[in-house]
């Protein structure tokens, strides 16, 4: 195998992959990356059985060949080395000499036959969606998606194709059980694509997807499909599939309240950075702030026996009784840091039923929070 590769493109797509294969294994073949070089292309493989990268780059040939080496370790040679073209050649002895300038490394690898086979998609219905909207919609569900490895039908993000009277739309949503929250795409941007009773993406799977649709333009266009139980996310240069998780996601429609809070429109900019100040006051033992609503103000306040306290008061439209209710402010935090709109609707219920945060006329994003005890 031989090939050069330019410095940027060759440490880029290292690292596009180290989120699968630079992880703690008790199998040492799966912290590899496959380099093969065939048709005029250089491509990387990696996987760990759960998640699998084939990732594809136009680059000159000089031989045609295949070498699995350690991803880390690989990386943070290409990293050092100095700016320009990286020359890569097997040698005799199943390692990977590398070259830029007067540069050298040589790398031991271990032989392609003994990496675990990753098979292209072949024969299965792919259905095309913009890169902007699954990075828009993951985005606003996986920060809800629970980390507890004991609670693994809620260790992801459900999507489905949801039909209503606003249309055809893609959907999805994550819980921990102490938060939630849906997002929509517009109508018909599901690309034809049909989810029987929708599926769960584990939250490990959905970032790496996210990462790999982060370099991508938003009006890209990306193709998903299903094959043995595996979602699979192509695009031209890239293949990544990963393993559904096969559990039943809790009803989620039980926690959505039936009646109506009190709307309370407000500043999303100044709404973030009041509860940022707020969650200066927090620790592991206490992230709490209390939200007092009053006559044409709403306070927040942070009180932590430990630290010291904060508040600060915004100006609102609100007449009416006095309420006071406590949240988790990291939570209040992420579900309006993922909003892109100058102003966000807070809907407040009481002491026992959730919150909400969502736009302003739209249905398209919404986070249900619990509130806490006061």
């Amino acid at each position: 195998m031989r090939f050069t590769i330019a410095k940027d493109i060759f440490r880029t797509a290292i690292q596009r992959t180290l989120g699968i294969s630079d992880r703690k294994s008790t199998i040492p073949i799966l912290n590899y990356l496959l380099l093969k070089t065939e048709e005029e292309k250089l491509k990387l493989v990696a996987t760990d059985r759960e998640i699998s990268l084939i990732a594809r780059y136009d680059v000159p040939i000089l031989e045609e060949g295949a070498l699995a080496v350690s991803a880390r370790k690989l990386f943070e040679m290409v990293r050092e080395l100095p700016e320009g073209e990286v020359h890569c050649e097997t040698g005799e002895r199943g390692q990977m000499n590398i070259t830029a300038g007067k540069v050298r490394y040589r790398l031991m690898g271990l032989p392609a036959e003994e990496f675990p086979a990753v098979l292209e998609v072949e024969k299965v219905p792919l259905y095309p969606i913009r890169a902007g909207v699954l990075v828009d919609l993951i985005e606003k569900t996986v920060y809800c998606a629970s980390t507890d490895e004991l609670r693994t039908n809620m260790n992801g993000v459900f999507m489905e194709v949801d039909e209503s009277v606003n249309g055809v739309r893609l959907k999805m949503v994550a819980t921990d059980g102490h938060r939630m929250a849906i997002a929509y795409s517009e109508p018909d941007e599901h690309g034809g694509m049909s989810l029987e009773k929708g599926i769960l993406i584990p939250r490990r799977g959905v970032v790496e997807i996210r990462r790999l649709l982060d370099d991508l333009g938003a009006d890209t266009q990306v193709y998903l499909g299903l094959d043995k139980g595996m979602l699979v996310v192509k695009t031209e240069d890239f293949t990544m599939k990963v393993g559904l998780i096969d559990q039943e996601f809790p009803d989620y429609k039980r926690a959505i309240p039936l009646e109506k809070g009190i709307d309370i429109k407000i500043n999303r900019e100044q709404m973030l950075h009041a509860l940022r100040r707020m969650s200066v006051m927090s620790t592991d033992r206490y992230g709490g702030v209390v939200i007092i609503l009053r006559e044409g103000e709403i306070i927040l306040n942070s009180i932590n026996p430990d630290v010291g306290e904060a508040s600060e008061e915004l100006e609102v439209e609100y007449h009416g009784e006095e309420m006071r209710v406590g949240y988790n402010v990291r939570y209040l935090v992420e579900a309006i840091d993922v909003m892109k709109e100058e102003e966000v609707l807070f809907e407040i219920r009481g002491s026992f039923k959730p919150g909400v945060v969502r736009y302003v006329g739209s249905d398209q994003y919404a986070s249900y929070i619990m509130p806490l005890r006061i």
